[in-house]
């Protein structure tokens, strides 16, 4: 099923299971790399990016410990 909003277009499946990660427009961002180092904006949103992904992955890794914990509970009891 195809959508024909711009939005939709844009965005890719892995953005769609990352609601809590902020898209930077590309219009607001200037040419001069030098500026987009120095805009605060775009530092607060790289950072809230960078440590919900951080937080993802050690949500993964203790979903997979819990999984390894239970599978040997009952291997080693049954």
């Amino acid at each position: 099923m195809q959508y024909a909003s711009p939005i939709y277009l844009k965005r890719s499946s892995y953005r769609l299971y990352r609601p809590y990660q902020f898209e930077i427009q590309r219009r607001t961002i200037p040419n001069n790399s030098a500026v987009l180092h120095r805009t605060p904006n775009l530092d607060i949103l790289s950072e809230i990016n960078r440590r919900s992904r951080r937080l993802e992955r050690i949500v993964s890794y203790q979903k997979i410990l819990t999984v390894t914990q239970v599978f040997s509970f009952f291997v080693l009891n049954f």
